[in-house]
Protein backbone atom coordinates (compact mmCIF):
# COMPACT_ATOMS: atom_id res chain seq x y z
CA UNK A 1 0.00 0.00 0.00
CA UNK A 2 2.57 2.34 0.88
CA UNK A 3 4.09 2.59 -3.21
CA UNK A 4 0.33 3.28 -3.82
CA UNK A 5 0.27 6.04 -0.83
CA UNK A 6 3.08 7.89 -2.44
CA UNK A 7 2.31 8.51 -5.83
CA UNK A 8 -1.47 10.18 -4.42
CA UNK A 9 -2.75 13.38 -3.72
CA UNK A 10 -4.91 11.88 -1.25
CA UNK A 11 -5.26 8.65 0.01
CA UNK A 12 -8.36 7.13 2.10
CA UNK A 13 -8.34 3.68 3.46
CA UNK A 14 -11.92 2.06 5.71
CA UNK A 15 -11.43 -1.15 7.30
CA UNK A 16 -14.71 -2.39 8.79
CA UNK A 17 -13.91 -5.93 10.82
CA UNK A 18 -15.96 -7.37 13.32
CA UNK A 19 -14.34 -6.06 16.04
CA UNK A 20 -13.85 -2.27 15.11
CA UNK A 21 -13.57 -0.21 11.83
CA UNK A 22 -11.16 2.35 11.79
CA UNK A 23 -10.45 5.02 8.67
CA UNK A 24 -7.04 6.65 7.85
CA UNK A 25 -6.58 9.42 5.73
CA UNK A 26 -3.23 10.30 3.92
CA UNK A 27 -2.60 14.03 2.16
CA UNK A 28 -0.05 14.83 -0.05
CA UNK A 29 2.46 12.17 -0.09
CA UNK A 30 3.19 12.78 -3.62
CA UNK A 31 4.20 16.32 -3.06
CA UNK A 32 5.67 15.06 -0.11
CA UNK A 33 7.80 13.11 -1.78
CA UNK A 34 8.41 15.42 -4.44
CA UNK A 35 9.58 17.55 -1.56
CA UNK A 36 12.31 15.07 -0.36
CA UNK A 37 10.45 13.88 2.55
CA UNK A 38 10.94 16.83 4.30
CA UNK A 39 8.67 17.67 7.46
CA UNK A 40 6.14 15.49 8.31
CA UNK A 41 2.90 13.38 6.16
CA UNK A 42 -0.08 14.74 6.90
CA UNK A 43 -2.63 12.14 7.81
CA UNK A 44 -5.56 10.89 10.50
CA UNK A 45 -6.28 8.07 11.91
CA UNK A 46 -10.40 7.79 13.21
CA UNK A 47 -12.17 4.82 14.82
CA UNK A 48 -15.69 4.53 13.62
CA UNK A 49 -18.25 4.11 15.98
CA UNK A 50 -21.32 1.65 15.47
CA UNK A 51 -20.12 0.86 11.44
CA UNK A 52 -22.96 -1.31 10.28
CA UNK A 53 -21.01 -1.48 6.82
CA UNK A 54 -19.81 -4.78 5.42
CA UNK A 55 -16.78 -6.65 6.18
CA UNK A 56 -13.50 -5.28 4.13
CA UNK A 57 -11.06 -2.93 3.42
CA UNK A 58 -12.07 0.21 1.07
CA UNK A 59 -9.49 1.90 -0.64
CA UNK A 60 -9.98 5.63 -2.59
CA UNK A 61 -6.88 7.56 -4.03
CA UNK A 62 -6.87 10.69 -5.21
CA UNK A 63 -4.71 12.74 -7.83
CA UNK A 64 -4.99 16.76 -8.00
CA UNK A 65 -4.18 16.92 -11.75
CA UNK A 66 -5.29 14.51 -15.12
CA UNK A 67 -1.46 14.46 -16.17
CA UNK A 68 -0.82 11.43 -14.50
CA UNK A 69 0.06 8.84 -17.27
CA UNK A 70 -2.47 6.26 -15.57
CA UNK A 71 -5.23 8.32 -16.81
CA UNK A 72 -4.37 8.30 -20.42
CA UNK A 73 -4.94 4.26 -20.43
CA UNK A 74 -8.64 2.73 -21.40
CA UNK A 75 -10.44 0.45 -20.00
CA UNK A 76 -8.51 -2.93 -21.33
CA UNK A 77 -5.15 -1.26 -19.76
CA UNK A 78 -6.23 -0.66 -16.56
CA UNK A 79 -7.68 -4.01 -16.56
CA UNK A 80 -4.20 -5.59 -17.26
CA UNK A 81 -2.62 -3.38 -15.38
CA UNK A 82 -4.27 -4.24 -12.12
CA UNK A 83 -4.10 -7.84 -12.83
CA UNK A 84 0.07 -8.16 -13.32
CA UNK A 85 0.79 -5.44 -11.04
CA UNK A 86 -1.23 -5.25 -8.07
CA UNK A 87 -2.82 -6.89 -5.61
CA UNK A 88 -6.16 -7.76 -7.76
CA UNK A 89 -4.06 -9.98 -9.77
CA UNK A 90 -4.13 -13.11 -7.00
CA UNK A 91 -0.76 -15.35 -8.42
CA UNK A 92 -2.20 -18.55 -6.24
CA UNK A 93 -3.85 -19.88 -9.49
CA UNK A 94 -0.06 -19.76 -10.90
CA UNK A 95 0.75 -22.69 -8.31
CA UNK A 96 -2.77 -24.33 -7.85
CA UNK A 97 -6.19 -24.29 -8.60
CA UNK A 98 -8.83 -21.25 -6.71
CA UNK A 99 -7.95 -18.20 -4.90
CA UNK A 100 -8.36 -15.00 -6.08
CA UNK A 101 -11.72 -12.64 -6.16
CA UNK A 102 -14.41 -11.42 -8.81
CA UNK A 103 -13.98 -8.05 -10.15
CA UNK A 104 -16.05 -5.67 -11.01
CA UNK A 105 -14.16 -2.67 -12.82
CA UNK A 106 -15.94 0.66 -14.00
CA UNK A 107 -14.31 3.65 -16.45
CA UNK A 108 -15.37 6.43 -17.48
CA UNK A 109 -12.96 7.73 -20.78
CA UNK A 110 -12.33 11.85 -21.15
CA UNK A 111 -14.66 11.74 -24.07
CA UNK A 112 -17.75 10.33 -21.41
CA UNK A 113 -17.89 6.91 -22.53
CA UNK A 114 -18.15 4.33 -19.55
CA UNK A 115 -17.52 1.18 -19.43
CA UNK A 116 -17.59 -1.77 -16.99
CA UNK A 117 -16.43 -5.39 -16.81
CA UNK A 118 -16.49 -8.30 -14.14
CA UNK A 119 -13.55 -10.78 -14.48
CA UNK A 120 -11.77 -13.22 -11.71
CA UNK A 121 -9.05 -11.26 -9.77
CA UNK A 122 -6.09 -13.79 -11.10
CA UNK A 123 -2.72 -12.78 -12.12
CA UNK A 124 -2.77 -13.19 -15.85
CA UNK A 125 0.50 -15.00 -17.38
CA UNK A 126 2.04 -13.34 -20.53
CA UNK A 127 1.33 -16.61 -22.59
CA UNK A 128 -2.62 -16.27 -21.32
CA UNK A 129 -3.35 -15.81 -25.42
CA UNK A 130 -0.22 -17.12 -26.70
CA UNK A 131 -0.80 -19.79 -29.84
CA UNK A 132 2.57 -21.94 -28.92
CA UNK A 133 3.53 -22.70 -25.19
CA UNK A 134 6.26 -25.78 -24.42
CA UNK A 135 6.54 -25.96 -20.50
CA UNK A 136 10.72 -27.15 -20.12
CA UNK A 137 9.63 -30.47 -18.44
CA UNK A 138 7.21 -30.77 -21.49
CA UNK A 139 10.27 -30.78 -23.17
CA UNK A 140 12.08 -32.72 -21.57
CA UNK A 141 9.66 -35.67 -21.02
CA UNK A 142 9.40 -35.04 -25.19
CA UNK A 143 13.32 -35.50 -25.65
CA UNK A 144 13.82 -38.32 -23.27
CA UNK A 145 16.24 -40.88 -24.19
CA UNK A 146 17.52 -38.66 -26.62
CA UNK A 147 15.98 -40.62 -29.82
CA UNK A 148 15.55 -36.69 -30.86
CA UNK A 149 17.25 -35.32 -33.41
CA UNK A 150 18.35 -31.23 -33.70
CA UNK A 151 15.82 -30.87 -35.94
CA UNK A 152 13.01 -32.78 -34.64
CA UNK A 153 13.78 -30.53 -31.24
CA UNK A 154 13.72 -27.24 -33.48
CA UNK A 155 10.22 -28.29 -35.61
CA UNK A 156 9.49 -29.06 -31.49
CA UNK A 157 10.52 -25.32 -30.42
CA UNK A 158 10.39 -23.01 -33.53
CA UNK A 159 8.16 -19.80 -32.71
CA UNK A 160 7.06 -21.50 -28.92
CA UNK A 161 7.35 -19.13 -25.80
CA UNK A 162 9.30 -21.97 -22.93
CA UNK A 163 7.81 -21.97 -19.90
CA UNK A 164 9.22 -23.13 -16.40
CA UNK A 165 7.72 -23.18 -12.48
CA UNK A 166 9.05 -24.18 -9.74
CA UNK A 167 10.49 -23.74 -6.32
CA UNK A 168 13.61 -22.87 -3.83
CA UNK A 169 14.34 -22.50 -0.59
CA UNK A 170 16.06 -19.00 0.54
CA UNK A 171 17.41 -18.57 4.13
CA UNK A 172 15.17 -21.48 5.41
CA UNK A 173 12.04 -19.80 3.56
CA UNK A 174 10.33 -21.50 0.67
CA UNK A 175 9.92 -18.96 -2.57
CA UNK A 176 8.13 -19.87 -5.60
CA UNK A 177 8.91 -18.66 -9.54
CA UNK A 178 7.76 -18.69 -12.76
CA UNK A 179 9.47 -18.09 -16.03
CA UNK A 180 9.32 -18.00 -19.36
CA UNK A 181 11.52 -17.21 -22.56
CA UNK A 182 10.09 -15.00 -25.93
CA UNK A 183 11.06 -16.42 -28.94
CA UNK A 184 11.93 -13.09 -30.14
CA UNK A 185 12.52 -9.59 -28.55
CA UNK A 186 8.76 -7.99 -30.84
CA UNK A 187 7.14 -11.02 -29.14
CA UNK A 188 5.62 -8.75 -26.41
CA UNK A 189 4.33 -5.83 -28.87
CA UNK A 190 3.04 -9.08 -30.72
CA UNK A 191 1.31 -10.27 -27.32
CA UNK A 192 0.65 -7.10 -25.93
CA UNK A 193 -1.66 -6.38 -29.26
CA UNK A 194 -3.14 -9.18 -29.98
CA UNK A 195 -4.95 -8.33 -26.08
CA UNK A 196 -6.11 -5.52 -27.34
CA UNK A 197 -3.50 -2.99 -25.24
CA UNK A 198 -1.48 -1.46 -28.06
CA UNK A 199 -3.11 -0.75 -31.99
CA UNK A 200 -2.24 -3.20 -34.44
CA UNK A 201 -1.22 -0.64 -37.01
CA UNK A 202 1.06 0.64 -33.98
CA UNK A 203 4.59 0.20 -35.47
CA UNK A 204 6.28 2.36 -32.65
CA UNK A 205 8.90 0.02 -30.84
CA UNK A 206 7.25 -1.66 -27.53
CA UNK A 207 9.10 -0.37 -24.65
CA UNK A 208 8.38 -1.42 -21.08
CA UNK A 209 8.82 2.23 -19.63
CA UNK A 210 6.29 3.52 -22.01
CA UNK A 211 3.91 0.45 -21.98
CA UNK A 212 4.00 0.01 -18.64
CA UNK A 213 0.54 -1.70 -18.15
CA UNK A 214 1.41 -4.56 -20.57
CA UNK A 215 4.19 -7.81 -19.95
CA UNK A 216 7.58 -6.87 -20.94
CA UNK A 217 11.32 -8.83 -20.13
CA UNK A 218 12.40 -8.60 -16.61
CA UNK A 219 12.41 -9.85 -13.24
CA UNK A 220 9.50 -8.92 -10.98
CA UNK A 221 8.55 -9.56 -7.55
CA UNK A 222 5.24 -10.59 -5.58
CA UNK A 223 4.73 -11.31 -1.99
CA UNK A 224 1.74 -13.27 -0.23
CA UNK A 225 -0.21 -14.00 -3.31
CA UNK A 226 0.23 -10.22 -4.56
CA UNK A 227 2.55 -8.73 -7.20
CA UNK A 228 4.14 -5.71 -6.25
CA UNK A 229 4.97 -4.56 -9.99
CA UNK A 230 8.28 -3.80 -8.65
CA UNK A 231 11.49 -5.09 -10.50
CA UNK A 232 15.19 -5.84 -9.72
CA UNK A 233 17.43 -6.06 -12.75
CA UNK A 234 19.03 -9.49 -14.02
CA UNK A 235 22.48 -9.13 -14.64
CA UNK A 236 23.24 -11.78 -16.92
CA UNK A 237 26.77 -13.30 -16.85
CA UNK A 238 26.62 -14.41 -20.25
CA UNK A 239 24.47 -13.75 -23.99
CA UNK A 240 22.95 -10.56 -22.28
CA UNK A 241 21.16 -10.51 -25.58
CA UNK A 242 18.68 -12.92 -25.24
CA UNK A 243 17.70 -11.45 -21.67
CA UNK A 244 14.70 -8.60 -23.15
CA UNK A 245 12.99 -12.18 -24.08
CA UNK A 246 13.08 -13.28 -20.75
CA UNK A 247 10.47 -12.80 -18.00
CA UNK A 248 10.27 -14.29 -14.38
CA UNK A 249 8.02 -13.75 -11.73
CA UNK A 250 9.29 -14.49 -8.53
CA UNK A 251 6.79 -15.08 -5.27
CA UNK A 252 8.73 -14.65 -2.02
CA UNK A 253 6.29 -14.05 1.19
CA UNK A 254 9.42 -12.77 3.09
CA UNK A 255 9.91 -9.68 1.39
CA UNK A 256 10.84 -6.65 3.29
CA UNK A 257 10.65 -3.11 0.72
CA UNK A 258 12.97 -0.19 1.50
CA UNK A 259 10.57 2.10 -0.66
CA UNK A 260 13.85 4.73 -0.51
CA UNK A 261 16.58 2.47 -2.24
CA UNK A 262 15.86 -0.07 -5.48
CA UNK A 263 12.62 -1.24 -3.52
CA UNK A 264 14.35 -4.25 -2.20
CA UNK A 265 17.01 -4.14 0.41
CA UNK A 266 20.37 -5.25 -1.63
CA UNK A 267 20.76 -8.68 0.68
CA UNK A 268 17.49 -9.77 -0.74
CA UNK A 269 17.50 -9.03 -4.05
CA UNK A 270 20.66 -10.60 -4.61
CA UNK A 271 19.65 -13.87 -3.45
CA UNK A 272 16.35 -13.39 -5.74
CA UNK A 273 18.62 -12.30 -8.81
CA UNK A 274 20.41 -15.68 -8.34
CA UNK A 275 17.03 -17.29 -8.67
CA UNK A 276 16.68 -15.49 -11.92
CA UNK A 277 19.65 -15.68 -13.40
CA UNK A 278 19.60 -19.79 -12.85
CA UNK A 279 16.68 -19.64 -15.23
CA UNK A 280 17.98 -17.69 -17.29
CA UNK A 281 20.92 -19.88 -17.93
CA UNK A 282 18.54 -22.89 -18.03
CA UNK A 283 17.15 -21.42 -21.68
CA UNK A 284 20.02 -20.63 -22.98
CA UNK A 285 20.42 -24.58 -23.81
CA UNK A 286 17.39 -24.15 -25.62
CA UNK A 287 17.87 -20.79 -27.63
CA UNK A 288 19.30 -22.69 -30.73
CA UNK A 289 16.06 -24.65 -31.24
CA UNK A 290 13.35 -22.01 -30.38
CA UNK A 291 14.08 -19.73 -33.83
CA UNK A 292 13.09 -23.26 -35.93
CA UNK A 293 16.93 -22.65 -38.11
CA UNK A 294 19.81 -24.14 -38.36
CA UNK A 295 22.22 -23.09 -35.32
CA UNK A 296 25.05 -22.35 -37.44
CA UNK A 297 22.82 -20.46 -39.60
CA UNK A 298 20.79 -18.45 -36.84
CA UNK A 299 23.86 -17.48 -34.85
CA UNK A 300 25.13 -16.06 -37.88
CA UNK A 301 21.78 -13.89 -38.45
CA UNK A 302 21.88 -12.84 -35.14
CA UNK A 303 25.56 -11.91 -34.92
CA UNK A 304 24.77 -9.78 -38.57
CA UNK A 305 21.93 -8.21 -37.04
CA UNK A 306 23.96 -7.36 -33.74
CA UNK A 307 26.23 -5.26 -35.42
CA UNK A 308 24.00 -3.85 -37.65
CA UNK A 309 22.27 -2.60 -34.77
CA UNK A 310 25.72 -1.28 -33.41
CA UNK A 311 26.81 0.30 -36.29
CA UNK A 312 23.67 2.16 -36.66
CA UNK A 313 24.83 4.10 -33.52
CA UNK A 314 26.19 8.02 -33.56
CA UNK A 315 29.55 7.83 -33.87
CA UNK A 316 31.78 8.97 -31.05
CA UNK A 317 34.48 11.28 -32.97
CA UNK A 318 36.18 12.08 -30.17
CA UNK A 319 40.48 11.23 -29.68
CA UNK A 320 39.77 11.12 -25.59
CA UNK A 321 38.64 7.69 -25.68
CA UNK A 322 38.97 4.35 -27.72
CA UNK A 323 35.15 3.84 -27.38
CA UNK A 324 33.65 4.22 -30.83
CA UNK A 325 30.06 4.93 -30.44
CA UNK A 326 27.87 6.87 -27.63
CA UNK A 327 26.15 4.94 -25.00
CA UNK A 328 22.68 4.40 -25.65
CA UNK A 329 20.93 4.46 -22.25
CA UNK A 330 23.76 1.61 -21.40
CA UNK A 331 25.11 2.54 -17.31
CA UNK A 332 27.70 0.17 -18.20
CA UNK A 333 29.74 2.12 -21.17
CA UNK A 334 29.22 4.95 -18.89
CA UNK A 335 31.42 3.21 -16.32
CA UNK A 336 33.57 1.85 -18.79
CA UNK A 337 34.20 4.97 -20.52
CA UNK A 338 35.19 6.34 -16.31
CA UNK A 339 37.49 3.62 -15.74
CA UNK A 340 39.31 4.26 -18.85
CA UNK A 341 39.41 8.34 -18.55
CA UNK A 342 40.67 6.91 -14.65
CA UNK A 343 43.36 4.52 -16.52
CA UNK A 344 44.81 7.60 -18.68
CA UNK A 345 45.79 9.20 -15.96
CA UNK A 346 42.36 11.25 -14.94
CA UNK A 347 40.53 12.13 -11.79
CA UNK A 348 44.16 12.74 -10.00
CA UNK A 349 44.32 12.35 -6.33
CA UNK A 350 41.19 9.56 -6.14
CA UNK A 351 41.97 5.63 -6.01
CA UNK A 352 39.32 3.06 -6.16
CA UNK A 353 38.86 0.54 -3.28
CA UNK A 354 36.46 -1.50 -4.77
CA UNK A 355 33.15 -2.21 -7.42
CA UNK A 356 29.50 -3.50 -6.33
CA UNK A 357 30.57 -4.37 -3.03
CA UNK A 358 27.56 -6.61 -1.34
CA UNK A 359 25.88 -5.62 -4.65
CA UNK A 360 24.75 -2.32 -3.09
CA UNK A 361 26.73 0.53 -4.27
CA UNK A 362 28.71 0.87 -7.62
CA UNK A 363 32.08 2.05 -6.51
CA UNK A 364 33.48 2.96 -3.69
CA UNK A 365 36.99 4.86 -3.54
CA UNK A 366 38.61 8.05 -1.24
CA UNK A 367 40.42 11.16 -2.41
CA UNK A 368 43.01 11.93 0.21
CA UNK A 369 41.24 10.98 3.77
CA UNK A 370 37.44 11.06 2.29
CA UNK A 371 35.95 7.67 1.57
CA UNK A 372 33.26 8.17 -1.15
CA UNK A 373 29.81 6.56 -3.06
CA UNK A 374 29.95 6.73 -6.28
CA UNK A 375 27.28 5.80 -8.70
CA UNK A 376 26.76 4.98 -12.12
CA UNK A 377 24.05 6.04 -14.67
CA UNK A 378 23.14 6.71 -17.88
CA UNK A 379 21.66 10.44 -16.65
CA UNK A 380 20.01 11.54 -13.96
CA UNK A 381 16.51 10.03 -14.63
CA UNK A 382 17.57 6.57 -13.96
CA UNK A 383 19.08 7.84 -10.74
CA UNK A 384 15.73 9.90 -9.46
CA UNK A 385 14.21 6.50 -10.16
CA UNK A 386 16.36 4.38 -7.97
CA UNK A 387 15.60 7.15 -5.66
CA UNK A 388 12.06 7.73 -4.48
CA UNK A 389 13.13 9.81 -1.15
CA UNK A 390 15.31 12.83 -2.24
CA UNK A 391 16.49 13.21 0.75
CA UNK A 392 17.98 9.45 0.67
CA UNK A 393 19.96 10.49 -2.16
CA UNK A 394 21.91 12.91 -0.33
CA UNK A 395 22.48 11.21 2.25
CA UNK A 396 23.87 8.19 0.54
CA UNK A 397 25.59 9.28 -2.54
CA UNK A 398 28.46 11.24 -3.25
CA UNK A 399 29.33 11.33 -6.52
CA UNK A 400 27.52 10.49 -9.64
CA UNK A 401 28.79 9.26 -12.92
CA UNK A 402 26.59 10.14 -16.11
CA UNK A 403 26.88 10.33 -20.32
CA UNK A 404 24.87 13.75 -19.97
CA UNK A 405 22.94 16.09 -17.97
CA UNK A 406 19.40 16.43 -20.20
CA UNK A 407 16.35 18.80 -20.33
CA UNK A 408 14.58 16.26 -18.82
CA UNK A 409 17.08 15.63 -15.99
CA UNK A 410 17.12 19.66 -15.19
CA UNK A 411 12.80 19.21 -15.44
CA UNK A 412 12.63 15.92 -13.12
CA UNK A 413 15.47 17.71 -10.62
CA UNK A 414 13.24 20.79 -10.68
CA UNK A 415 10.09 18.78 -9.19
CA UNK A 416 11.50 17.59 -7.16
CA UNK A 417 13.31 20.84 -5.45
CA UNK A 418 16.89 20.04 -6.86
CA UNK A 419 18.83 22.30 -8.16
CA UNK A 420 21.47 21.47 -10.98
CA UNK A 421 24.94 23.68 -10.93
CA UNK A 422 28.01 24.22 -13.23
CA UNK A 423 31.45 23.48 -11.35
CA UNK A 424 33.10 27.02 -12.05
CA UNK A 425 36.82 25.77 -11.22
CA UNK A 426 38.16 22.61 -9.15
CA UNK A 427 35.34 20.37 -7.28
CA UNK A 428 35.41 20.46 -3.75
CA UNK A 429 34.55 16.60 -3.65
CA UNK A 430 35.62 14.49 -6.68
CA UNK A 431 38.41 16.09 -8.84
CA UNK A 432 37.09 16.99 -12.42
CA UNK A 433 33.58 17.09 -10.90
CA UNK A 434 31.30 19.11 -13.57
CA UNK A 435 27.99 19.96 -11.74
CA UNK A 436 26.38 19.72 -8.69
CA UNK A 437 22.91 18.59 -7.33
CA UNK A 438 22.11 21.00 -4.28
CA UNK A 439 18.83 20.60 -2.04
CA UNK A 440 19.00 22.89 1.09
CA UNK A 441 20.58 21.14 4.65
CA UNK A 442 22.66 18.51 2.90
CA UNK A 443 25.80 18.71 0.99
CA UNK A 444 25.55 19.11 -2.46
CA UNK A 445 25.90 15.45 -4.42
CA UNK A 446 28.66 16.00 -7.24
CA UNK A 447 28.75 15.20 -10.63
CA UNK A 448 30.82 14.00 -13.54
CA UNK A 449 28.88 14.40 -16.83
CA UNK A 450 31.66 12.14 -19.24
CA UNK A 451 30.15 13.94 -22.35
CA UNK A 452 31.58 17.12 -21.81
CA UNK A 453 34.85 15.73 -19.75
CA UNK A 454 35.60 13.94 -22.85
CA UNK A 455 34.80 17.17 -25.56
CA UNK A 456 36.77 19.33 -23.50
Amino acid sequence: LKFIIFSTNRFCLTSRHEDGSFQVEVEGAADWLRSGGVGDISYTSTEIEDDEGECGVEIQAYWDSDDDEIFDLHHEQIKNLLLIKTACGDTQSIWESGGGVEISLKTKSSDGKKLQSTFAGEYRLPTARAKKVVSIAEFSEWAEGGTKSDEQKRRKLKDAIITDSGTTMVSDREVKFWSCMMPSRTQWAHLAKQDGLVPEDDDDDFDGDEHFFAHDGGVYLATKRMPTGVAIDLRPTGEAGYADNFFILIEDDGLSFDIGRKGVPPATSGKLRKIAQNEYKKYLRYKKFIRGEAIRDNDQFEREQLFEDVKSLPDMKLDSTRFLKRPKAQEATVAALFYEYLGRGGFEGFNPYISGYRDRYDLTGRVGKKNLVIEFKYDLLGLFKDFAITRKLFNELNVVVVWEITEGDRQRAADRGIEIEEIDGDAEVFPEATHELIIDSCAPVEVVEMKSLLSA
